[in-house]
């Protein structure tokens, strides 16, 4: 099984291949994903992919997430983790070009693009998101519902999002029919 940690940073993962922008100890592939070159890996095949805090760096997440998909098995699954749109550690950090939300997950497939594609070829499905909100945020008593609609008022009360999904091949048509939104889930720190 290949595995792939996107923008490992100094934080690579063992039995994972380590990508990064720097060549840091650990890190077997150096590239950098605003190029417009592809990742030196063959079509079809990573099995998992590890996307922590690196989304939101990234100009062009479109074509980004369309590279990952060239190299993608079928129903190979991925992980995304941003920060929430709505925390000071997404908006204050001037690095940051990319706010992440419940649905931006939805961009990534095929059939949300019923209505004008941009010329995006990946295809990915999402079936699940989780907003992580610190306990000590949490009022006594509340629901998960009572805070998804808290999370969506508030700031700093979602923290980080964390989006799963799998790469569906061959891509599915541009068809509102289609569309699937993901679950979304409350972690309680």
């Amino acid at each position: 099984m290949k595995r792939l940690n996107v923008g490992s940073g100094k934080h690579v993962l063992k039995d994972w291949i380590n990508l990064d922008n720097q060549a840091h100890p650990g890190v077997e592939i150096v590239h950098d994903l605003n190029w417009d070159e592809p990742i030196p890996l063959e079509d079809n095949c990573i099995d998992e992919f590890l996307i922590s805090h690196v989304l939101e760096h990234i100009p062009n997440t479109l074509k980004v997430m369309e590279e990952l998909y060239r190299i993608a098995k079928p129903n190979a699954t991925i992980t995304i983790a941003c920060p929430y749109a709505f925390s000071d550690a997404s908006i204050e950090d001037q690095t940051h070009i990319r706010f992440y939300v419940e649905n931006s997950c939805c961009f990534f497939s095929q059939p949300v693009y019923c209505n004008n594609s941009y010329g995006y070829l990946g295809d990915w499905q999402f079936h699940r998101v989780v907003i992580s909100v610190l306990s000590s945020d949490i009022r006594p008593g509340e629901s998960d519902a009572e805070l998804k609609k808290r999370i969506k008022r508030e700031r700093n009360l979602g923290q980080n999002i964390t989006y799963y999904g799998r790469a569906i091949k061959p891509a599915r048509a541009q068809l509102a029919s289609l569309v699937q939104v993901p679950s979304v889930e409350i972690q309680r720190l």
